[in-house]
C-alpha cells in the first residue's frame, strides 16, 4: 500500500472515530441517567447561588425528559416546575431590587445587556397601581 493510500485510510479512520464519538455523545445527552444527573447538578448549583448555570442545566434536563418521557411524566413536570420557580425567584429579586437600586446598577447585577430588559422590573403590578390610586384618593 502506498503512503498516500495509508494516509487517506488513517484520515478516514480518524473521521469515522470522530463521527462515532459525536453519535455516542448525542445518545448519552438524551439518556435518562444524563437527564437525572443534570437535574441533580442543577439543584446543587442553584443552592450554591449559580442560577444561570442551574437554569441551563434544568433546560437541558427538561429537553431530554420531555423527549424521553413525555411532557406529562412526573419527572418532566417536576423539572419544568423547578425551572419556572427559578425564573420566578429571579423576577421577584429584580422587582424588589428595582425599588432601591438605580436601573443601570440593577442591569449589571442581573446580567442584562440592555436596559430595556431591566425596565421590565420597574413596571408596576396591578396591586402597585391600585395602591397608588388609593393613596392619591385618600390624601
Amino acid at each position: 500500500m502506498r503512503r498516500s493510500e495509508r494516509n487517506a485510510m488513517q484520515r478516514n479512520e480518524q473521521l469515522f472515530l470522530r463521527a462515532l464519538e459525536l453519535n455516542v455523545q448525542a445518545l448519552v445527552s438524551i439518556h435518562p441517567q444524563a437527564a437525572t444527573a443534570r437535574y441533580e447538578f442543577a439543584l446543587l448549583r442553584q443552592a450554591q447561588g449559580h442560577d444561570e448555570e442551574a437554569r441551563s442545566l434544568y433546560e437541558r434536563a427538561l429537553t431530554a425528559r420531555t423527549h424521553m418521557l413525555g411532557a406529562a411524566h412526573p419527572l418532566t413536570i417536576d423539572t419544568r416546575k423547578r425551572l419556572i420557580a427559578l425564573y420566578d425567584l429571579r423576577h421577584r429579586f429584580g422587582y424588589r431590587m428595582a425599588e432601591s437600586v438605580p436601573l443601570h446598577r440593577l442591569a449589571q447585577i442581573m446580567g442584562h445587556d440592555s436596559l430595556d430588559t431591566t425596565k421590565l422590573y420597574i413596571q408596576g403590578t396591578k396591586h402597585d397601581l391600585q395602591q397608588a390610586v388609593e393613596t392619591i384618593a385618600w390624601t
